[in-house]
């Protein structure tokens, strides 16, 4: 794989494992997972209408990234494994693993 899309990928991970942490501290135990965050390139510059998906044991939710390269998405469990994955048609983050 490519150098510079290698590190597109690692941090993209990066930075939406650092938003996403800060608000799973917020989510209630028994209230859907929230996330929330920004996908932007190695240059620091926003990505939009990037896919954005949370894989666990009810399946997939996802959503773009807006213009700013922002998402948010809630999905329907409060605690279990999930993935995080941001993707375009030219690249893919590495997975982001959360359990709670």
């Amino acid at each position: 794989m490519n150098p510079r899309v290698q590190r597109l990928h690692r941090r993209i991970a990066l930075l939406s494992g650092l938003w996403i942490l800060g608000f799973l501290a917020l989510a209630p135990a028994q209230s859907p997972r929230h996330f929330q965050g920004h996908v932007h390139d190695a240059s620091g510059h926003p990505i939009q209408a990037a896919t954005v998906a949370v894989y666990g044991p009810r399946g997939v939710v996802s959503t773009l990234s807006d213009p700013a390269g922002s998402f948010a998405l809630d999905y329907p469990t409060p605690a279990g494994e999930l993935t995080l994955r941001a993707s375009t048609r030219s690249m893919e983050s590495d997975p982001l693993e959360i359990s709670a």
